[in-house]
């Protein structure tokens, strides 16, 4: 049995092979990227929408906390991420909290369907604002 050369099948080959490679190598890209660009223009709406339903946190955040900041980077693209069809966001979020700067870190993974879950560190607080000059100067005698 001879194998016959066919131009629509190869075609069709060709299409498929396309489309699976877009779907599995460029469009994790394209959504970490949408993503970290969202939250970098601070528009934490269009970000909370890549997100899964019930794991939205930028807009609530932004919302409840004073002095919100969020920065989103796309980690390089790696070998492992190639092969998991996956591309890491961190993003750094920051405010703050009872007169201290609040920080946290939250990664995320993005596919071709768009995110998993976030995984968020826990609170950790750096710098107080409280005004202590105060209590360095000694009080003076009053007259």
């Amino acid at each position: 049995m001879r194998i016959r050369f066919s131009l629509r099948t190869i075609f069709i080959l060709l299409t498929l092979l396309a489309c699976s490679c877009y779907l599995w190598l460029t469009r994790p890209s394209q959504v970490a990227h949408r993503f970290a660009h969202s939250i970098n223009t601070e528009n934490y709406h269009a970000a909370d929408r890549l997100l899964p339903d019930g794991d939205e946190f930028l807009v609530g955040w932004a919302d409840k906390r004073w002095a919100f900041k969020a920065s989103a980077e796309v980690r390089p693209l790696t070998f492992a991420q190639l092969l998991a069809g996956r591309r890491y966001v961190d993003v750094h979020v920051s405010y703050f909290d009872l007169d201290h700067t609040a920080t946290r870190q939250v990664e995320l993974a993005a596919t071709s369907r768009g995110f998993k879950s976030p995984a968020m560190s826990s609170v950790q607080y750096e710098g107080m604002f409280i005004d202590r000059a105060r209590l360095l100067v000694p009080d003076l005698p009053r007259r």
